[in-house]
């Protein structure tokens, strides 16, 4: 069962790629994506990965600096890995681990038995679990919301559990309202750069006050790589390979609609 929802959840995934521009997704959004761009949230899960990708990427901008040669070595190791099934599996983890504290009597079985039946959707798995509709069960989720997300979190090994629960529970609700973030995604299926702009706009002003977190130094010794090339073949390999994903997803599944958007832009600027 576990297998199967990560195949749910990789398909998600994939499907979020495709919908993201490709030069920002080869350099800022890949690193929102493959660190902070979890599917879990109070929206769908395709929805979750994208805003989850950009809020991160703005709220935690890439920060310079030397790298050592036992970073460098780490950072072409991590690299090397496949980074879209590691933030699936942490993803999951991070779904077990919320959809428990909303629904204290299930079991980690349990819970994978609901996911699946929910097609990895977490108000929609709370919602079958308590026999009742996705719209009770958001309402009944929202004083739990704060825990529940920084649960989530440290299950799925992000960066900053404490700001995304932040994020997650009481500034994307908000936002969400006042912007309806849900139908802008509808709307505008395949992401412009200028959407991407005014999304990181819009998600990034809700950061609570509080101190910068400790620098992540590995994590910032990838980006670096990635995007300034200072680590020039590490950097290539991760570009290409993000790059040959977004391509194939994009033409697989909506090949003549991206032939029409490459062919007419839109005049909004975000």
């Amino acid at each position: 069962m576990r297998r199967d929802l990560l195949t749910v959840i990789h398909r998600y995934y994939l499907d979020a790629i495709s919908r993201l521009p490709p030069a920002e997704l080869r350099t800022t959004l890949a690193r929102g994506l493959l660190v902070g761009g979890h599917c879990f949230g109070l929206l769908g899960p395709v929805h979750n990965i994208i805003v989850n990708s950009i809020w991160y990427a703005a709220a935690f901008p890439l920060r310079g600096g030397a790298a050592t040669d036992t970073e460098d070595d780490e950072v072409r190791a991590i690299l090397a890995t496949d980074g879209i099934v590691r933030i699936c599996r942490r993803s999951l983890q991070g779904l077990v681990a919320s959809l428990r504290h909303y629904c204290p009597s299930l079991s980690t079985a349990d819970a994978l038995y609901q996911l699946m039946n929910a097609d990895a959707d977490l108000s929609a798995a709370v919602a079958l679990a308590n026999g009742t509709t996705r719209s009770s069960a958001l309402r009944a989720m929202a004083s739990q919301n704060l825990v529940a997300f920084h649960l989530a979190a440290e299950a799925a090994q992000h960066p900053n559990p404490t700001t995304l629960a932040h994020f997650a529970s009481s500034v994307l609700p908000t936002v969400s309202a006042q912007h309806d973030i849900p139908s802008f995604l509808l709307i505008y299926r395949f992401l412009s750069p200028g959407d991407i702009n005014h999304l990181s706009t819009v998600l990034l002003p809700g950061l609570p006050c509080e101190p910068p977190q400790p620098p992540l130094t590995l994590v910032d010794r990838i980006s670096e790589a990635t995007v300034q090339g200072h680590r020039k073949a590490s950097a290539r390999c991760c570009e290409l390979g993000i790059a040959t994903l977004c391509i194939r997803n994009r033409r697989a599944a909506h090949s003549s609609f991206c032939m029409r958007r490459q062919s007419t832009k839109r005049p909004r600027t975000g």
